[in-house]
């Protein structure tokens, strides 16, 4: 049910452009509201130790209808606009391989171990997010803002850094 009102949203924001935004918004609220925690600790770069995400290995899906509001929502930002807002969402050891995030504030998110291997994050704000150990092997990250992000040991090979922010950026042991 949810994921039809989600594609019936994306329908309405085609037929009027004047709802476009307020649509993106909802979607983005629905993204942020349904991340895998349910409680939000006080800001800091990395919520979950590295030890904890050692121990548990297993990549997990975002549910289908947070992974079409997460992309329709990002979808629905067009130049001038500000950013879909999806800033300190907790997604750590998400699978979003190929998933279109361009132009999306990703602003103290949580994507420790994700896996973002040919994303598309263009012109996307990732500033002091934690990228610990994620896989953007092949991702477009031309123009993102990546100020003060941890990128350690990611995986950057074949990734796309054109005009990316990367000052403060932690890229100890990153590879590729």
């Amino acid at each position: 049910m949810r994921l039809g009102a989600i594609y019936a949203l994306q329908r309405i924001a085609a037929d009027s452009p004047k709802d476009r935004l307020t649509i993106r918004n909802v979607l983005a609220a629905f993204v942020r509201n349904h991340d895998f925690y349910t409680t939000r600790p006080p800001a800091s770069q990395c919520t979950a130790p590295l030890r904890d995400l050692y121990l548990t290995r297993t990549i997990k899906r975002l549910p289908s209808d947070v992974h079409e509001a997460l992309t329709i929502a990002s979808s629905l930002t067009v130049q001038g606009d500000a950013l879909a807002d999806f800033s300190e969402t907790r997604f750590p050891r998400v699978e979003l391989s190929k998933a279109r995030l361009s132009r999306a504030d990703l602003t103290r998110a949580d994507l420790t171990f994700a896996g973002l291997w040919a994303a598309d994050l263009t012109s996307a704000n990732a500033a002091a997010a934690c990228l610990t150990r994620a896989n953007l092997t092949d991702a477009n990250l031309g123009k993102a803002d990546l100020r003060s992000a941890d990128l350690y040991d990611a995986q950057l090979g074949g990734a796309n850094l054109s005009g990316a922010d990367l000052r403060g950026a932690d890229l100890r042991s990153v590879s590729g």
